[in-house]
């Protein structure tokens, strides 16, 4: 018996195994609602897991459709569910808000996921870039860390217990050496992806870390601010939080290419060794002469190797 969503239209995608629906509202900010995407193998008759992907683009730019023919919809096509999700830019909103809007997203798919043929109990979340660093910031953070102050933000504020695997596209670790980085950095080579937003927006890039936190220079921003936005500043205390619920922090997989030229491979090492350091599950995949958001990574090997690590953490 297939499962029906309510309410919701499905439509197809460039793969007619997969299906999508769109601009569903899982939550608001500021009173503006937030949505997401859904994308699923056509009709399932069973409960899926749900992966959650956040997109990229330095918190400053980007949409919830951005990649979604190499991610989205190769995943689902793998047996999951997909949900692209918004969050406030920091044009619009600072740091933590955007973690919160995506702990929405996880309280609305856990709470409705039987409406879309989901489970609830196997969610794991995803993220490029930027979007990789919320991501893990999602499964670190606990319930007393970064509270936003409306209503559906301290609801939707423990989801980290209910993330059970962590897919990170090469994330930013350290916001401000990745300012630091850029505002130093001499011009791109031609061609490279960091070449491609120098001819859009200039060179060097905007602080972005900065902006992230609402500061013109990522130096003005306080000790305690600038640890609050680093994903490796919860790893001990996640670990001990879970210990005492007799659980563990979800696994991790990184990917990165070791020549990406806007955000370095030090910062998925940096992700890598402090996860393992603190007792989590962490595998590290580096792929040659790969770029940022490089095509490679929508290869058949790399995709297979993040279902593989999806299905043995979710089942």
């Amino acid at each position: 018996m297939n499962i029906a969503t309510v309410g919701v239209t499905w439509s197809t995608t460039n793969d007619p195994a997969v299906e999508t629906a769109r601009n569903i509202r899982f939550g608001q900010a500021d009173g503006a609602a937030l949505l997401l995407d859904l994308y699923r193998p056509a009709g399932p008759d069973d409960a899926l897991p749900i992966v959650v992907y956040l997109h990229g683009g330095g918190w400053l730019v980007g949409t919830r459709t951005d990649r979604e023919y190499e991610r989205a919809v190769p995943l689902a096509a793998r047996g999951f569910i997909v949900a692209s999700v918004e969050y406030c830019l920091s044009g619009a909103a600072k740091f933590p808000a955007q973690l919160n809007d995506a702990r929405q997203a996880v309280h609305w798919l856990k709470t409705h996921a039987a409406e879309f043929g989901g489970d609830g109990k196997r969610i794991a979340v995803s993220g490029a870039s930027a979007g990789a660093h919320l991501a893990a910031l999602l499964a670190l953070a606990g319930p007393d860390d970064l509270v936003g102050g409306s209503e559906a933000e301290r609801a939707a504020r423990g989801v980290a217990a209910d993330i059970r695997a962590v897919v990170s596209w090469f994330p930013v670790t350290d916001v401000v050496g990745w300012d630091v980085e850029s505002r130093t950095a001499p011009p791109p080579a031609a061609g490279s992806f960091a070449a491609q937003g120098a001819a859009r927006r200039g060179w060097p890039p905007p602080e972005r870390g900065a902006a992230l936190l609402g500061v013109k220079h990522i130096e003005e921003a306080s000790p305690a601010v600038i640890a609050s936005a680093d994903p490796r500043t919860y790893i001990i205390h996640a670990v001990a939080r879970t210990a005492k619920q007799s659980g563990r922090v979800p696994p991790f997989l990184v990917l990165h290419g070791d020549a990406d030229s806007a955000v370095g491979l030090h910062h998925s090492r940096l992700l890598h060794e402090a996860l393992r350091k603190g007792g989590v599950e962490s595998t590290l995949l580096i792929l040659v002469d790969a770029d940022h958001e490089d095509p490679n990574f929508g290869q058949p090997v790399p995709l297979a190797a993040v279902a593989a690590f999806l299905q043995a953490a979710l089942g």
